[in-house]
């Protein structure tokens, strides 16, 4: 944007220069607002999805439930749904 800017100053373009100023100002707002919706949909996320009630198959084949930090890596897990 400031080249932009600073090469239509110098060549008498004004209305370039401004129109630039406002298309750039204009697409920083809606980058704020998408970055700020997608922490909220992160927060919520982290709130409303339980931590534990994960289950993972042992060697033997059967399934049993452990909180989601001791599931070990590439383990296999089935969720419930809801």
């Amino acid at each position: 944007m400031s080249i932009a800017v600073t090469g239509a100053l110098p060549i008498g373009q004004w209305p370039e220069a401004v129109m630039v100023m406002v298309l750039f100002t204009i697409a920083e707002l809606i980058e704020a607002k998408s970055l700020d919706r997608a922490r909220n949909v992160q927060f919520w996320f982290d709130a409303t999805h339980a931590r534990s009630g994960q289950q993972y198959r042992q060697a033997d084949g059967s399934w049993r439930e452990a909180a989601a930090k001791s599931v070990a890596p590439q383990a296999r897990v089935r969720i419930e749904t809801g």
